[in-house]
């Protein structure tokens, strides 16, 4: 059985706009950073959560499955008022993704 490395992205819009203190259980919850995990709030909108992780999967169904349990890991860590707004997974040739509204 064959596993790639596939990029997950989210993105979690917060009910309020949030400060770089309020993302340290996420970060925390996540694991440690570096160039394979990374946890931001937009510089446009506040209140906009990413979250960005490597991570390995059979394939691209597989790994926006696992971008999706990513999603609401992150959705509940953020605020009880938060929403996932967009996730997907990725390698250097194909994309999934999954909008809450297109």
């Amino acid at each position: 059985m064959s596993v790639d490395t596939f990029t997950l992205y989210v993105a979690v819009r917060a009910d309020r706009p949030l400060d770089e203190a309020t993302l340290s259980p996420l970060v925390t919850a996540l694991g440690p950073g570096g160039d394979e995990h990374r946890v931001w709030l937009d510089g446009a909108d506040r209140a906009l959560v990413r979250v960005s992780v490597d991570s390995e999967a059979e394939n691209l169904d597989a790994a926006l499955q696992k971008a999706h349990l990513l999603a609401g890991r992150a959705r509940a860590l953020v605020s009880s008022g938060a929403r996932v707004i967009e996730v997907s997974a990725m390698t250097d040739h194909d994309v999934m993704v999954w909008r809450a509204e297109p």
